[in-house]
């Protein structure tokens, strides 16, 4: 109605009773899980070409869910780091500020400093088999004070099989 032809995201705040309620709109990808999103539609060029053109088409979805962990490094905040992992998981591994020399990952320091380097995601048919995926990809990822919490993962799960109990109710 508004000739807007992106992408839109909404913004919710959840309060402590589970009432939501709606505070923005943003013209933008949302940041950090649109970089799992990015894994999960498998035709996302087409709904992003398509939709520019004034034409919506269903995005096709790889998995019905998806899994991301984010990638620290303290050393990252003053210093290049070269991050290693195997070329079979690069689509799975998001970094941050990063180019590639001689086949190796670098991630740039930058003016403003901040920890987070990037992610990892994974998606799967089912919660367990995504959260499988992204702690096995993320083991494979190395480089100087790299911090994934993985850990944050299993209570996240813990949280989202609660809630989905409670709403199945």
């Amino acid at each position: 109605g508004y000739g807007h032809r992106g992408i839109i995201f909404t913004e919710i705040r959840v309060t402590a009773k589970g009432e939501a309620f709606f505070i923005d709109a943003t013209q933008r990808f949302a940041f950090p899980p649109t970089l799992a999103l990015f894994e999960s539609i498998t035709n996302l060029g087409d709904v992003l070409i398509e939709g520019a053109a004034g034409n919506i088409i269903t995005p096709e979805i790889e998995g019905k869910y998806i899994v991301q962990a984010n990638i620290f490094s303290e050393w990252a905040e003053e210093h290049w780091l070269p991050v290693y992992f195997p070329p079979k998981i690069d689509r799975y591994v998001k970094l941050f500020h990063c180019c590639k020399i001689d086949g190796v990952y670098n991630v740039i320091p930058m003016s403003e400093k901040w920890d987070m380097i990037g992610c990892v995601v994974a998606n799967g048919n089912t919660p367990e088999e995504a959260i499988k995926k992204c702690k096995e990809y993320a083991s494979q990822i190395e480089g100087i004070g790299i911090e994934i919490k993985t850990d944050a993962i299993d209570e996240a799960y813990e949280i989202f099989k609660k809630k989905k109990s409670r709403l199945s109710r």
